[in-house]
This record gives structure tokens, sequence and C-alpha cells, in this order.
């Protein structure tokens, strides 16, 4: 009889920065190619950002950080 070990592996992190992957043919997120692709990665980069800005990263809080659940009426948020 064999047991199993229950102890969690801890996760590993890696800093890969922007990166773009081709999720139809990479699924396993391989091969960057934001290079090939700038059109797409540098909007996609610069809303990152903003959101970054706005919620916060990195344990400071951001101006639009809340409490979960709470979104005041008429919070221009709401507005898409």
């Amino acid at each position: 009889m064999t047991t199993c070990d229950p102890t969690p592996i801890p996760p590993t992190r890696r800093e890969i920065g922007y990166a773009l992957f081709d999720m139809d043919n990479d699924r396993n997120e391989t091969t960057d190619v934001k290079d090939q692709h700038p059109d797409v990665a540098e909007p996609m980069k610069h809303r990152a950002e903003q959101m970054r800005a706005d919620l916060g990263d990195q344990g400071k809080p951001g101006p639009g950080i809340r409490p979960a659940g709470q979104l005041g009426a008429g919070d221009e948020r709401l507005k898409w």
C-alpha cells in the first residue's frame, strides 16, 4: 500500500513581464507573440497599466479600489 503526501507544493512564481500568447494554437503559453502583433499588444498593455493604476498593485491600493459589492448609484465605473 502506498500513501500520498497531502502537503501542498508551493507555487513557483516567475516574472515574465508583458506577454501575448496565441491561445488557439499555444494553450500552454510557451511562445510570446507580442513582437509579431504590436497592434494588439500595445493597446492591451496600455489598458492593463491604467487598471493597475486605478485598482492598485503590489500591496498599494489605488483610487478605484472599493469594498466588494458596493458600487454606488451614479458611479462613473457603471457607464460603459
